[in-house]
């Protein structure tokens, strides 16, 4: 058993445990105890308003830190050869707003966490935001945010000011998703303040789908690859799936159908590998019978923003075809 005197009626402010029989002070005055991991008294908030996004600083209770009630936070020492730590003290208002434009590398309508940092500037604690993790035990380059819409790169830590080689500490993870990325109408869905898991599957889908139309209406002609819709990926770690459904509104000529994803656009089949990236099947073509394909993958590495074309083929006639499809991407990592 551990008491904390705050009474004095032995030392106050110190700390001690009961051996069964007596108490004995150990480990000295509780206001001497840290950690190198330690976040006190600390809540982040965010807010939108004129397609900016706000993220504030603070105290559990939701207020801006004060003298009576301040946020701490450890950190690394900011010598990369110091294997110590230090702590800081925030007693005032603390935020960060993102300016209208400005898309952190996120997708639109792709929901993804934004990742909020502390950065120990001698002393004077500021935030920072990412989309993507950072080594806390490396001392971090920030980038000034800019004010003007500019900041559109995934991994990149962006704060008010550029900083270059500062201690950070992880705060929290925002999830969030805009339907024009950069426009912040919508503000987060989930707030999360460390320590959280840092291996996680994100709750949200990239989709496009679409019922069924005649196949003329989209483009492609008969015997050539064609593009049926395209989404543009932010750096990440996808899974995926596809399905295309193939009707005779009539009696058809078409003997093959098919289709899958691809990074080049137009009636090329370049990247269309048949059983991973692509799959084709025969085509009935009695009225009123449905053919159709679908397939997945895992683990699609983006490296750098990137368009992905849904593509589709019809064999030697397009003549009362008709065509629906959906396909989704999930960000995993």
């Amino acid at each position: 058993m551990v008491w904390y005197d705050s009474t004095g009626l032995g030392t106050a402010g110190s700390l001690f445990a009961f051996n069964g029989s007596s108490w004995s002070a150990v480990g000295g005055s509780a206001a001497s105890q840290s950690s190198s991991s330690e976040l006190s008294n600390l809540s982040l908030s965010t807010a939108v308003s004129g397609n900016q996004l706000t993220v504030e600083l603070k105290n559990k209770d939701g207020n801006d830190p004060s003298v009576g009630s301040p946020v701490t936070i450890s950190f690394r020492s900011d010598t990369a050869s110091n294997g110590s730590y230090t702590m800081a003290t925030v007693t005032g208002a603390v935020s960060l707003t993102i300016s209208s434009g400005s898309n952190l590398g996120m997708s639109s309508g792709i929901a993804g966490y934004l990742y909020v940092y502390a950065i120990n500037n001698a002393g004077t604690v500021e935030l920072a935001i990412v989309n993507g993790l950072r080594d806390e035990g490396s001392l971090q380059d920030s980038t000034a945010e800019g004010g003007s819409g500019g900041a559109d790169s995934a991994d990149v830590l962006y704060a008010a000011a550029a900083r270059s080689g500062k201690a950070v500490r992880l705060l929290g993870r925002l999830n969030i998703v805009e339907t024009t990325a950069g426009t912040w109408a919508s503000n987060a869905t989930e707030i999360s303040v460390a320590p959280f898991a840092k291996t996680f599957t994100l709750p949200a889908t990239a989709s496009s789908s679409n019922g069924l139309v005649n196949y003329s209406t989209t483009g492609i002609a008969a015997g050539q690859f064609g593009d049926l819709t395209s989404i543009t990926l932010q750096p990440g770690e996808y899974d995926w799936t596809l399905a295309l459904q193939y009707v005779s509104n009539g009696a058809t000529t078409t003997s093959t159908v098919g289709g899958g994803i691809s990074m080049v656009s137009g009636n090329s089949s370049s990247g269309l590998i048949q059983g991973q990236t692509a799959l084709y099947t025969e085509k009935s073509t009695t009225n009123t019978t449905y053919n159709g394909v679908s397939l997945s993958g895992m683990g699609l590495v983006v490296s750098s923003p990137t368009t992905y074309y849904l593509k589709s083929l019809a064999g030697n006639s397009t003549t009362n075809l008709q065509i629906g499809w959906s396909w989704k991407f999930r960000k995993i990592k």
